[in-house]
């Protein structure tokens, strides 16, 4: 089987994968308010495999399969901010916090490996999970205290006070940093066990 066929039949399956991870419960996996993903898997490794252009394509079907997610009334965080949300910019800042963290990850992802040469693919691609993975939490949870901060403080405290205000309410800040911590760093975890020796595999076969 030629080069570029393999490619596109391993691109076309991570792109399966990553679909039925999105449309099924086995790629989101709700803990509480937030959700633990294992999306950012298959993106992480056909950037290792297949290059920047490929992560970048797979960072789009991740995106796409969270707006899904969103429209079809899945996310669980969102549901909780739905009530208090606007139209306008709040929807603007939804879809900056749904596409900007996915469509980096592929390069972050590649930049870090290139990092460390071909001299120590092995550890490159270990770090270059955990950064991929990463890359996904802290920009989302960043952006969701950034825009989302004051709702979530007012969630907090029951509506008591006007999001305008609660947004330095240190509640939000803490309930974040307790998302990333306890979500962010097991999916940390998981892609250098997952995507290091699935890595190494693919490219023996390709």
């Amino acid at each position: 089987m030629k080069t570029r066929t393999k490619n596109l039949t391993l691109t076309a399956i991570l792109v399966a994968v990553m679909l039925l991870f999105g449309f099924t419960p086995v790629g989101y996996i709700p803990i509480g308010p937030v959700q633990v993903t294992l999306m950012c898997l298959p993106v992480i490794i056909g950037t290792l495999v297949l290059g920047l252009r490929t992560g970048f394509v797979l960072g789009i079907v991740f995106a796409v399969t969270s707006l899904a997610q969103l429209l079809m009334g899945t996310s669980v965080l969102f549901n909780l901010l739905v009530p208090s949300l606007k139209f306008g910019w709040d929807l603007a800042a939804i879809l900056l916090m749904i596409f900007v963290p996915r469509l980096l990850i592929g390069p972050l992802t590649y930049v870090t490996k290139k990092a460390f040469g071909p001299e120590r693919e092995k550890l490159g691609a270990a770090i270059a999970s955990v950064v991929g993975s990463l890359t996904n939490t802290v920009l989302f949870l960043g952006m969701l205290y950034a825009f989302f901060g004051g709702q979530i403080g007012s969630l907090l405290l029951g509506g008591q006070i006007s999001a305008s205000i609660a947004a330095f309410n240190t509640g939000a800040w803490a309930f974040i940093l307790s998302i990333g911590l306890l979500n962010g760093l097991p999916e940390a975890a998981a892609a250098v066990l997952v995507c290091v020796p699935v890595v190494g595999a693919l490219k023996k076969v390709l």
